[in-house]
């Protein structure tokens, strides 16, 4: 993804890339409606680590601060577990906020005697 001289990403993407991609490269700032957003620096290792195989940490939820001004890592947890995930959206967002997280599971291709697995990567705007 293109950069400016500051690190934040620019050209012709869409929101989800802008914000996925900076987390994933451990930028400080998320693109929304033409502003940048401080994002916990936290979020960009443990987004790196999600993508890595041999680390436990399997997803990750973020929101916005309690002055709109920021995002911050609300919750992460290990292995592939999209209900974990799907619940702490349920339990820990509920209807009154906005959230953003990210979460790694496999896709499995079974032909003949082979079996291929591979890990995808899903971005949620809930």
């Amino acid at each position: 993804m293109p950069r400016d001289a500051t690190g934040q990403i620019t050209g012709a993407c869409d929101q989800k890339a802008k914000f996925m991609g900076g987390m994933q490269a451990g930028t400080v700032g998320a693109q929304t409606k033409g502003a940048t957003l401080p994002v916990d620096e936290s979020i960009g290792g443990l987004w790196a680590n999600i993508m890595k195989d041999d680390e436990a940490i399997g997803w990750v939820v973020c929101k916005y601060s309690a002055d709109g001004k920021s995002i911050e890592l609300l919750k992460t947890g290990d292995g592939i577990a999209m209900q974990a995930f799907l619940d702490c959206l349920k339990d820990d967002i509920g209807d009154a906020a906005a959230a953003w997280g990210g979460f790694r599971c496999n896709a499995v291709d079974e032909r003949g005697n082979t079996t291929s697995k591979r890990p995808k990567f899903l971005f949620v705007q809930y």
